[in-house]
């Protein structure tokens, strides 16, 4: 029962001084992909997971991401448990989109990151002014990541000139 490959070996059975032998050949398992890798398509600085089944236990998967093999680090955990197999890419960004394969003894799955920009936010908005006429009035704003805004006055675009002076200082917008 449950024959292992340390079982193989010569089988011998003896009766008075008459003996029978035989040998017990066991043959591994075939190791290969019973679920293949999927590709991901993930938010820039979420965590990406690449997950596969193999059809035997307890052994050990070789990951690559753009060819290069790749280890238990900051930006890549592996995790192992039974038949399935799991790489985590974390906090992923534009440049990280790229191929990723798993690999055990000569079989390969394969499948791809694809990494979508997070929108640009507001993450300070406009504030209603009051202002007394012939005098100037400021509006600023800020946004999640470096962008271009546009301004608008009653619906109609401004630009740049004598009556109105758009600024950029990081991530924030004024118009005055």
């Amino acid at each position: 029962k449950d024959i292992t490959a340390d079982d193989s070996g010569e089988v011998t059975a003896k009766c008075g001084n008459q003996t029978s032998t035989a040998y017990l050949y066991v043959e591994d398992i075939p190791v290969n992909f019973t679920k293949r890798l999927t590709d991901q398509n993930v938010m820039e600085h979420k965590n990406a997971k690449f997950t596969c089944e193999t059809s035997v236990e307890d052994v050990e998967v070789d990951w690559f991401v753009k060819g290069e093999q790749v280890k238990e680090s900051q930006k890549y955990s592996i995790y192992e448990d039974g038949v399935t197999h799991m790489l985590v890419i974390h906090d992923v960004l534009i440049g990280d989109s790229a191929q990723v394969t798993a690999r055990v003894s000569q079989f390969e799955s394969t499948a791809y990151l694809y990494v979508k920009a997070q929108p640009v936010e507001f993450t300070r908005t406009l504030e209603d002014q009051s202002v007394a006429e012939n005098t100037t009035a400021s509006f600023t704003c800020e946004v999640s990541k470096p962008a271009n805004v546009q301004w608008f006055v009653s619906e109609v675009e401004v630009t740049q000139g004598s009556k109105y002076e758009i600024d950029m200082k990081g991530l924030s917008h004024s118009l005055t």
